[in-house]
């Protein structure tokens, strides 16, 4: 073998090492909505479909998204599933069920827009009563489960003894060629960025014309932008998200491209079977 193509098969390896070091550094979330946008299938229907959050899809989901690589699930409520005490209870189960996956872990964040006082005091006594804290996969510090709040300004000074409450920072939008329509922390960089999946035009969507802002297509937009946070040196990449059908980006499989874009998630990450 020639002195050159030694060279090249250890450049080769050594580019490859780099690329594996600085995957396994990044730490990968998913948005995921047991409910709300997930139910809106104008765009796609999820493969298989489903009905409301029993166990069975949430099973199916924690296995997928587990085997995918990613590490943490984001559940995101909104104001009208805050208020159903139903609803609020089945979270319960989604911990106890992601405990089985070991090192994966779930947090809450709750879109807290037109929520009143009243209501959401109510809200955090019910959600303190699930004992969340007792699951493994419960996102917690000091034994309290962390909690995350968007558009919260109005309930800013209401705490909880029992839970750890913090803003949802990852609201300003980032402006690189190299990360397509990402959101970054407002304050400042901690490391986290948020990564649309694809994204449509819902106005065009509404008059029935299939505008995609950023293509769903094999999913190229999605692991440029993953490339793009790598070499910007970014630790934590959250995945918008698993299931919003309304905006058209979603990773779970389906019947509009299968399970393409996970897929091509999974070899990104180099997870492939």
């Amino acid at each position: 073998m020639s002195k050159l193509r030694l060279n090249l098969l250890l450049l080769g390896w050594l580019v490859s090492l780099w690329a594996t070091s600085a995957q396994e550094s990044i730490r990968y979330s998913v948005l995921y909505y047991p409910y709300d946008v997930s139910q809106e299938r104008a765009i796609a229907r999820p493969h298989p479909d489903y009905s409301g959050w029993p166990d069975t899809r949430m099973t199916r989901d924690i296995e997928r998204i587990a085997r995918s690589g990613i590490q943490e699930i984001i559940v995101f409520y909104q104001p009208d599933e805050v208020r159903d005490k139903e609803r609020l209870s089945r979270l319960r189960r989604f911990h106890e069920l992601a405990s089985v996956q070991k090192g994966l872990l779930v947090q809450v964040v709750v879109n807290c827009a037109g929520i009143p006082l009243a209501g959401y005091e109510s809200f955090l006594n019910r959600l303190a009563a699930l004992n969340l804290q007792g699951f493994s996969s419960t996102a917690q510090q000091q034994r309290k489960p962390v909690l995350m709040l968007r558009d919260a300004g109005h309930l800013k000074l209401v705490s909880h003894p029992a839970l750890r409450m913090e803003t949802y920072p990852w609201t300003r939008a980032f402006e690189s060629k190299r990360v397509a329509g990402a959101l970054v922390r407002g304050e400042h960089n901690d490391g986290g960025i948020v990564i649309p999946v694809a994204r449509i035009d819902t106005e065009q969507w509404a008059q029935g014309k299939e505008v995609w802002l950023i293509k769903r297509r094999r999913a190229r937009a999605l692991i440029r932008s993953l490339k793009g946070a790598q070499e910007l040196g970014f630790t934590r990449v959250i995945l918008d998200s698993w299931n919003n059908y309304r905006t058209g980006s979603f990773l779970e499989p389906n019947l509009l491209d299968g399970d393409t874009v996970l897929q091509a998630l999974r070899k990104h990450l180099g997870l492939e079977e």
